[in-house]
C-alpha cells in the first residue's frame, strides 16, 4: 500500500472524526471527559443511596444543610460514616448532629444481643479486660453502693492509646489514658445504663458513650442494646488525628463492644452455670 493510499485513508478517517465530534477531532477527549463525568455521577448516586440506607431522614436533612455552608466538612463526615458502614460497624440507621463551633457527632444505633438480660448484665460487669478489645487494659471500682433498690457503680478504666511519639510529646502523654464509667442497675425495672467518658485528652477530644440494656419486648431470651456516642473535637491544630480517633472510636464502640460481651458470656458459661438475676442484692 502506497503512501498516497495511506494518506487518503487518514484524510477520510479524519473527516469522519471531524463530522462525529463537531469539526474537532479533539472531541475524542471530550468523550473521555463525558465518560468520566458519567462515572462520577454513578459513583455519587451510589454514595447517596448508601447514605440514605444508613441515615435517618432527619440525619440526612441535617447533613444536606451542613453541606451548603461547609461542603468539605460534610463530605468528611460522610466518608467516616461510609467507611465504618462498610466494616459492619453499624446495626441500624443512624441519627446525628454537627454543631457549628465544634465537630460534634452523635450516633444512636440499636442492636439485639442473643442472650437474656440477666446474662448480659453480668457480662457487662465483667467486660474488662478482654482479648477482643485490648485497648482497655483494666478497670478499678471507685464506688459501688445500693440506693432505692439500684446498684450504682463508678469505675475508672485504664486505656492504651496508640499515639505517634511526636504527637505524644506535643501533648505530654505517654500513651496510657483513663476513662470514667458510671453505671446503674435496676433489676426490678430490668434496666441497666452505663455512661462512659474519656478523662485523658479531653482538652482536644471528648467521647461520651451511653449504653442501655433492656429485655427484648417480644423475646425475653434476648436483650436490646441502645448505644449513643457523642464525640466532640475542639478547635485545635490536631484535626486530622482527631478525625482518625473519631473513626476508630465509632467502629470500636459499635462492634468490639458487642463482641466482648459475647466473649465474656462464653467464658462465664465455661466456668460456672449462669443463674437468673432477680434482684440488685444478688450483684452486691
Amino acid at each position: 500500500m502506497g503512501d498516497s493510499t495511506l494518506d487518503d485513508i487518514r484524510a477520510k478517517r479524519m473527516a469522519e472524526l471531524q463530522k462525529q465530534y463537531g469539526g474537532n477531532p479533539s472531541g475524542m477527549e471530550g468523550t473521555g471527559e463525558k465518560n468520566g463525568e458519567e462515572q462520577r455521577q454513578k459513583q455519587e448516586e451510589m454514595r447517596n443511596t448508601m447514605l440514605s440506607s444508613l441515615l435517618t431522614q432527619e440525619a440526612r436533612a441535617r447533613l444536606n444543610t451542613i453541606a451548603v455552608a461547609k461542603p468539605d466538612k460534610a463530605r468528611m463526615v460522610e466518608d467516616i460514616l461510609l467507611q465504618n458502614a462498610r466494616r459492619g460497624a453499624f446495626g441500624g440507621k443512624l441519627n446525628f448532629r454537627i454543631k457549628s463551633k465544634n465537630e460534634n457527632l452523635d450516633i444512636k444505633p440499636r442492636f439485639r444481643v442473643e442472650h437474656d438480660w440477666s446474662t448480659v448484665v453480668k457480662a457487662a460487669l465483667q467486660k474488662y479486660p478482654n482479648p477482643v478489645n485490648p485497648g482497655i487494659l483494666g478497670c478499678d471500682v471507685v464506688d459501688r453502693r445500693i440506693e432505692n433498690g439500684q446498684i450504682i457503680s463508678h469505675r475508672v478504666l485504664l486505656c492504651n492509646w496508640s499515639i505517634a511519639p511526636s504527637l505524644a510529646k506535643l501533648i505530654n502523654m505517654d500513651g496510657a489514658g483513663y476513662g470514667s464509667e458510671h453505671s446503674i442497675i435496676d433489676a426490678n425495672k430490668r434496666l441497666m445504663t452505663l455512661r462512659t467518658r474519656n478523662l485523658t485528652l479531653n482538652r482536644y477530644l471528648s467521647i461520651e458513650e451511653h449504653l442501655q440494656y433492656t429485655p427484648h419486648p417480644k423475646d425475653k431470651s434476648k436483650t436490646l442494646l441502645k448505644q449513643e456516642a457523642t464525640i466532640t473535637v475542639q478547635n485545635v491544630p490536631l484535626t486530622n488525628y482527631m478525625e482518625a480517633l473519631i473513626e476508630k472510636t465509632i467502629n470500636s464502640n459499635a462492634n468490639k463492644g458487642r463482641q466482648a460481651i459475647e466473649w465474656v458470656i462464653k467464658k462465664m458459661r465455661s466456668e460456672l452455670p449462669t443463674t437468673s438475676l432477680t434482684s440488685p442484692e444478688q450483684l452486691a
